[in-house]
């Protein structure tokens, strides 16, 4: 009876350790002893029999623990660059230069504004972002990856200016408030004046001046050309002589 008990309890634990090798690495084992018992039938024991085969079975299986799931990163979720991944989102953007109601002298006449902004927190370019800027209304053709650049080609007069941060797909993620400047091309053809640095001043017809001309017997003296003309005086006409009335 305790033979059988035996045999049927290492049959199951023979079983139990050859199901366990396909799925880990045995970490403790036990010495099982395969036997003929008096009927000529195969029996086990954990005791030594004669003839018997010793058998390493294990008794405990470590399995590994799944690995954790990796999340998806923003490049496989498709949300780099929308400004809604891994991004809190900007909480300011102000133009400094050219500062609110400032007039700008432009010497080159290439119409040159240098702007500077503040962005906060910094733009972010490594997720496409990018600043692009409204002039009168209408967008810049070029795009900055900064907060500071020149925009050329401005014409003189007044104009407005509002700045944005942009996603990869152009729309908008923060604005700033829409300021307004003057840009003043002073022209090299008249000396530098108040009434020189108008805008569009350079765009008016030049006059020559008169050239001044010299009085009645004389000749034009150095630096009379920037002298205020005087009128000229006309000449006193001579007296006139009468003759003498016959005698009655």
């Amino acid at each position: 009876m305790f033979s059988d008990l035996l045999t049927r309890n290492a049959a199951t634990a023979l079983a139990l350790g050859l199901s366990c090798l396909c799925w880990g690495t045995p970490a403790v084992s036990a010495t099982v002893y395969k036997c003929l018992d008096e009927n000529g039938r195969v029996a086990y024991s954990d005791t030594p029999c004669p003839g018997g085969v010793r058998m390493e079975i294990p008794t405990e299986v470590l399995v590994p623990a799944p690995a954790a799931p990796q999340k998806p990163g923003a490049a496989e979720t498709g949300q780099v660059g929308a400004g809604t991944a891994a991004f809190a989102g900007y909480s300011g953007l102000a133009v400094q230069n050219p500062a609110n109601e400032e007039v700008i002298r432009d010497n080159s006449g290439e119409g040159t504004v240098p702007v500077v902004l503040s962005v906060s927190p910094d733009l972010r370019a490594d997720l496409g972002h990018e600043i692009t800027v409204y002039l009168d209304g209408a967008a810049w053709p070029q795009r900055f990856r900064g907060p500071q650049f020149e925009l050329n080609g401005v014409k003189p007069g007044t104009h407005t200016l509002r700045a944005a941060a942009v996603g990869r797909d152009g729309s908008e993620l923060f604005s700033s408030a829409t300021s307004k400047f003057s840009l003043l091309r002073v022209t090299k053809l008249t000396p530098k004046g108040p009434e020189t640095e108008q805008p569009g001043a350079e765009d008016q017809p030049q006059f020559p001046r008169e050239p001044p001309f010299p009085e009645a017997g004389g000749e034009p003296q150095p630096g009379s050309e920037d002298m205020p003309r005087m009128p000229r005086k006309p000449p006193v006409p001579e007296p006139m002589t009468l003759p003498p009335l016959p005698a009655r």
